[in-house]
């Protein structure tokens, strides 16, 4: 689960399909533009200091009457909305979403063949992001992230 707590007002918004279904707050590459001419064919971060890695942060419509926040995916193939975050941007996820202990203070860096984020050292990325507070998301553990560098 996601929640945009501060987002850049001028911020950018793209469009993107994925191979397979993906949760809210994973990390995408952006590769080519799609046969539609609107949106980006996405994919798993391959080189985390030159890719063009969006924020994955879908509408959850779901029409199930029992379907919950947390059991959201974009399905494979359908279009999903990516934001471009920039520098001071505050986003929080699910722990669920992070790879390693999340500990206020550490950095939170994309890996490459992935789209979880990492608990990492900053080196070459290009979107670098720190733990700033724990908190709850629907009764599930979760990271607040501040964008450091973008």
């Amino acid at each position: 689960m996601i929640r945009l707590d501060k987002i850049n007002g001028q911020g950018h918004i793209v469009s993107f399909t994925f191979a397979t279904d993906l949760v809210n707050g994973a990390v995408v590459k952006l590769g080519a533009l799609s046969t539609d001419g609107e949106s980006y064919v996405g994919s798993a971060v391959a080189n985390v200091a030159t890719d063009s890695i969006v924020f994955h942060a879908s509408v959850e419509l779901q029409y199930a009457s029992d379907a919950m926040e947390a059991d959201f995916a974009l399905k494979a193939g359908k279009k999903g909305r990516g934001y471009i975050l920039t520098k001071g941007d505050v986003v929080t996820i699910t722990d669920d979403q992070i790879i390693g202990t999340k500990t206020v203070g550490l950095f939170v860096i994309p890996v490459v063949a992935e789209t979880k984020l990492a608990v990492g050292a900053r080196a070459t990325e290009n979107l670098v992001f720190e733990i700033i507070e724990k908190t709850t998301l629907g009764g599930v553990i979760a990271s607040a992230l501040r964008v450091i560098v973008a």
